[in-house]
């Protein structure tokens, strides 16, 4: 199983990549698993615009799922006692649940970072996205927690940002100023939700 763990500050754009990677994954038939901590776990919204069908959990139903579908299954919490005790969640998730997805993407706000990253032994990937301003990318790498620095890192750039007054960064300047390690991807404007399997496949088919 393959772990992804995406987030970015306010306005990044990190829903919109969960969606589009997680499509893509499903139409590389890969058994898809999206797990959502951002504050509206609104990640639904935009995977049901794809074609792909959407199976909808809370945390307790993924506990009890033994089925390996070639679908996305979008699980987030049910209610305000669900919330309260993700991180117990995911620990038991990935205890019991290891076979059943091929990909795993785990959605969340920067503040959920480090202790989500420290519940994965290994081969966990970790995606920044950021605005492709340099106030913004600076921000974004200052979110990622000292210890997480084993994990496979990646940041993918944003340009669609309506009110933004920054001036935006090209992919090849980004590169210059954070840490060779890191992989920088360029923006990409998405103009609809039937994203091909060659996205992930050229991201994640390591």
């Amino acid at each position: 199983t393959k772990y992804i763990l995406v987030s970015g500050l306010h306005k990044s754009g990190k829903r919109m990549w969960t969606a589009q990677l997680a499509i893509s994954a499903a139409n590389c038939n890969l058994s898809t698993c999206v797990i959502d901590f951002t504050e509206n776990s609104d990640v639904k919204d935009l995977l049901v615009r794809s074609n792909a069908k959407i199976d909808e959990v809370s945390f307790l139903q993924m506990l009890h799922k033994q089925t390996k579908e070639k679908e996305v299954t979008y699980v987030t919490a049910s209610n305000k006692q669900e919330a309260e005790v993700f991180l117990d969640f995911v620990q038991v998730f990935l205890n019991q649940k290891i076979t059943i997805f091929d990909v795993d993407f785990v959605v969340c706000e920067p503040a959920d970072l480090g202790a989500l990253a420290k519940l994965f032994i290994e081969g966990l990937d970790i995606v920044m996205v950021s605005n492709s301003i340099i106030s913004d990318i600076g921000m974004t790498m200052d979110s990622i927690p000292i210890d997480c620095q084993e994990a496979k890192q990646t940041i993918i750039l944003n340009k669609m940002v309506p009110d933004s007054s920054g001036e935006f960064m090209e992919a090849t300047d980004v590169r210059t100023v954070i840490p060779a390690e890191i992989r920088v991807v360029k923006d990409k404007h998405f103009t609809n939700f039937n994203t091909k399997g060659k996205l992930f496949a050229a991201l994640f088919g390591d």
